[in-house]
């Protein structure tokens, strides 16, 4: 009797953007101190300040590999400019990958 086994290989995951460079064209908070509130899941508000270390959200905290920092654009509250945020991520190099993985 043949046994047939199927393999698939695929290649270890890693952080595309290590070394890479983000920016936004603009931040919760970059203004001064501002509230924001996540309403998906359990209810939770905060303050976003870029002048405070623990309170700023700035792009590169979307790309440091650290589950307590996050990037956060400024709420629509504080104008309609803010529907259209643009975050660019440069990832410095110029190769080829086949997969792709995007955590959220």
């Amino acid at each position: 009797m043949k046994h047939s086994f199927s393999v698939t290989l695929y290649p270890e995951p890693f952080n595309l953007a290590v070394g890479g460079v983000i920016t936004s064209n603009a931040t919760c908070g970059e203004d001064g101190p501002e509230t924001w509130c996540r309403l998906r899941g359990h209810h939770q508000c905060g303050v976003c300040d870029s002048r405070s270390q623990d309170k700023g959200h700035p792009p590169q905290a979307a790309i440091d590999n650290r589950a307590d920092t996050w990037w956060q654009s400024p709420t629509l509250h504080s104008g309609q400019q803010y529907n259209y945020v643009t975050l660019t991520l440069d990832l410095r190099q110029v190769s080829t990958k086949n997969y792709f993985f995007y955590q959220h």
